[in-house]
């Protein structure tokens, strides 16, 4: 038998996209536990299990701009390092919910920023289609 080629596979089921969804979640959850424990001199510890349903939240914020962020780079794209105290970041979400050091970015404008370099990050919150707005 001949192996199959990338542009020879069958179509991914919606079964195996949600699995992909969710290792790519998880991943993200990952790079935001090992961001927030570097963030306080920490070393996050690998042997650890993360309970993703009540250790790690996920939230939509919608922000203009400047957001007053600092990005930095890992394995799962980008987190956020810095909040400057006069951003857009920190005067618009001084309740509970708020940005904050250690917080991984997982998309800007219901767009995957997974995998992404600081450089594509910033290239699409700086292209968002109203200033306004920016949805992280």
């Amino acid at each position: 038998d001949e192996a199959i080629t990338s542009s020879e596979q069958a179509p991914k089921t919606q079964k195996e996209r949600e699995a992909e969804a969710e290792a790519g979640l998880m991943e993200l959850a990952l790079c935001a536990a090992r961001a927030s424990h570097a963030e306080v001199g920490l070393v996050y510890d690998e042997e650890t299990d993360i309970d993703v349903v009540n250790e790690i939240s996920f939230m939509v914020l919608t922000l203009p701009l400047p957001l007053g962020l600092l990005f930095q780079q890992n394995t799962g794209g980008c987190y956020i390092s810095r909040v400057f105290r006069n951003g857009n970041a920190a005067l618009n979400s001084r309740d509970d919910g708020g940005v904050r050091v250690g917080d991984q970015l997982a998309a800007v404008n219901g767009k995957s920023v997974a995998m992404l370099s600081v450089t594509q990050v910033t290239s699409m919150v700086n292209r968002s289609p109203d200033p306004s707005e920016v949805e992280l």
